[in-house]
């Protein structure tokens, strides 16, 4: 096995800091104002008119809210409807008392609120990703598996938001943090793989993860008809067996469960059975049949009945069901959609030493490892 450091000395080119894009982190969405602090100057420039930067020299718990002709960073006023704030000594800024790297996009909108982003340099992005979405402590190469694929999978998420206002957002399609979320060993993870990614075909792959399979990973078409890549295949995970959330109980009440899928059609009320339909390759259940106390049956996807029901309580499509004392007893296994890395799996090949580009080639056969390199 060989280590990442390695892969990346014979990929070619490393990556180009001049060429290394933001992330757009949507932290407002509409708001009547913002509190900014930023240490030392600041550049205020806008980005909708060609107009003359101008240097705030200082910008201490200042509020930026819309004026009758744009917007206003405290008593300043700026003649735009797109503002960028951006420290000149720092790379620091604090938004409503929460310390961010980068700069703060401010947008008014038609109806006078404020859409605030922050932007970042993806290396910079990422060192708030991998201590959120795994335990810094895990083994290093477990860190630099999960930072390799949080950064394709970031490039591939600005490139499909080219046009929108924001690429992200703190949750969504992954956890990102502010600067008191960073650790050191994640940071060093990130930096140790910069500009590492997983290409398929001379493509970036959709590196979907997930927080532990259940003992087998999905196939990617199962969850997304359109996203094909043998890349994607379903892979047999035994090191996750055993993780704090491998195994888990949901009990659902006929009320509960008849009221969340009335939408797809299910009556209201007393149900008579649930039919579980015919399972994929990984076990997983494809549709599941409601059947109620007058016999009539409707079939719902599984993947469906899981999102309305909760993902945080029903916590993926491997389960079985069966009736207890009047309610509905849901024992299941793995939580998330199961494709791509498992990230339980993940931190149990790291501790049997395996490296980073391993633990990769393990949850995405066939993807080829190496530098990014901008189009």
């Amino acid at each position: 096995m060989v280590s990442a450091l390695t892969v990346a000395a014979a990929a070619g080119p490393g990556f180009a800091i001049a060429a290394e894009p933001s992330v757009r982190i949507l932290l407002l969405e509409r708001t009547a104002s913002v509190r900014v602090t930023v240490q030392g100057p600041c550049r205020a420039s806008s980005l909708s008119k060609s107009l003359p930067p101008t240097v705030l020299e200082t910008v201490r718990w200042q509020e930026v809210r819309p004026s009758s002709k744009g917007l206003q960073v405290g008593r300043t006023p700026f003649a735009t409807d797109r503002l960028r704030l951006a420290p000149m000594e720092s790379s620091m800024i604090t938004v409503n008392g929460v310390k961010r790297r980068g700069a703060l996009l401010i947008l008014r909108r038609e109806d006078g609120q404020l859409l605030v982003t922050n932007e970042v340099p993806l290396e910079d992005y990422l060192k708030g990703v991998v201590p959120r979405e795994v335990d810094a402590r895990w083994p290093t190469e477990t860190l630099k598996a999960q930072a390799i694929v949080a950064r394709t999978f970031t490039l591939r998420q600005v490139a499909d938001r080219a046009g929108h206002e924001f690429d992200v957002t703190p949750t969504w399609p992954q956890l990102s943090g502010g600067l008191s979320d960073e650790r050191p060993r994640a940071t060093e993870a990130v930096e140790a793989t910069r500009g590492l990614v997983l290409t398929t075909g001379g493509q970036l792959l959709l590196t979907y993860y997930h927080t532990v399979c259940g003992g087998r990973t999905e196939d990617a078409e199962a969850v997304w008809p359109t996203v094909r890549s043998p890349s994607l295949r379903s892979v047999e995970c035994s090191y996750c067996r055993g993780a704090p959330r491998f195994h888990w109980l949901l009990v659902v009440s006929d009320e509960t469960f008849t009221t969340a899928l009335a939408p797809r059609g299910v009556p209201v009320g007393p149900v008579a059975e649930i039919q579980l339909g015919p399972r994929n390759r990984s076990g997983r259940v494809t549709t599941v049949t409601v059947v109620g106390a007058d016999g009539s049956e409707t079939v719902v996807p599984a993947l469906h009945v899981r999102a309305v029901l909760g993902p945080n309580r029903w916590r993926s499509t491997h389960f079985t069901v069966h009736r207890d004392d009047g309610r509905w007893v849901v024992e299941g296994f793995g939580w998330g959609h199961g494709v791509g890395l498992c990230q339980w799996g993940a931190a149990r090949l790291g501790q049997r030493k395996w490296t980073a580009p391993a633990i990769l080639e393990f949850y995405y056969p066939g993807a080829e490892l190496g530098q990014w390199t901008p189009s």
